[in-house]
Formats: structure tokens, sequence, C-alpha cells
């Protein structure tokens, strides 16, 4: 009765290329979704959720809720995700979202009224030349700048 779970894989599969998967309001899921489609959370979802393939697309609708983390090419958020975030190449916060944790993005759109409760990690990509090293702390090389300008 109280023994060990048991893992039990699904592969969820379109109907017919180029269509997504869409989990409806009225289900919940209580485990990790890894696809290859797009997906469609209208319900929720306990449980992690990954999709790295091409440009296809993680959306969590306006009643969707995701307890769990999301790792994703493109993420769309109007719902509500408790958990971290990775979007490798765009993530977008429509004005209804909430996301508690912390987003990792390469590119980010956040809606007038979107909420984040958490940090916002620009990714290691392509950042049209910019070198920046999160481990430099320049504020005393600042502060002796401006005192030796008489700034200070």
């Amino acid at each position: 009765m109280f023994g060990k779970k048991e893992t039990v894989e699904i592969q969820v599969k379109p109907m017919k290329p180029g269509t997504g998967t869409v989990i409806s309001q009225t289900t919940k899921i209580f485990g990790d979704i890894e696809t290859d489609s797009e997906i469609t959370i209208e319900g929720s979802l306990v449980g992690d959720l990954k999709n790295m393939k091409g440009d296809n697309s993680i959306r969590i609708s306006e009643q969707g809720y995701v307890e769990g983390n999301i790792i994703g090419s493109k993420v769309i958020i109007n719902g509500v995700v408790k958990g971290n975030i990775v979007a490798k190449n765009i993530i977008e916060c429509g004005s209804s979202a909430r996301v508690l944790g912390n987003i990792e993005y390469n590119n980010i759109q956040l809606a007038l009224g979107a909420e984040v409760t958490g940090n916002l990690i620009r990714s290691a990509g392509d950042h049209h030349g910019e070198s920046y090293d999160s481990d430099e702390d320049d504020s005393t090389d600042t502060y002796e700048n401006l005192e030796s300008a008489g700034d200070y």
C-alpha cells in the first residue's frame, strides 16, 4: 500500500504534424512532462515541464497553473508559475502572468501588470558583443573614480 513509487513514462504525441498538445482547464497532472511539440497548459501541472525542440513554445494560459520548473526555447506565461523558468530564446509574460521564481532568459518581454517575484538572470548567450562577469565587483572602482574626481 505504501510501497515504492512507480514511475510511468507517457509519450505525448500530436495527432498530426504541426499541432501541439493542450492540457485542458479541467485536467490536473502530477508528474514531469517532456515534449518535442508545442504545449499549452490551461489546467494544472505539478511537476517540471521541458521542451527544447526548435522554436516550439510552452504556453501557460490565463487559467493555467504550474508548480515546477520550466525549460524551453520560447516560453509564454499568462497564468501562474511557482518555480524557476529557463527560456533559451525568449520569454513573454503577459499582463496576467504571475511568476514566483527566478527567470533565466536570453530575451524577455514583460507586459504592464505582469508580476515576477524572483530574480531576472540574463543567460550567457549572445549579447551582441557585451561582456559582463557577474563575479566581478566594480563598485570599489566606481567609488575610487568618483572620489578622485572630487564628485563624492
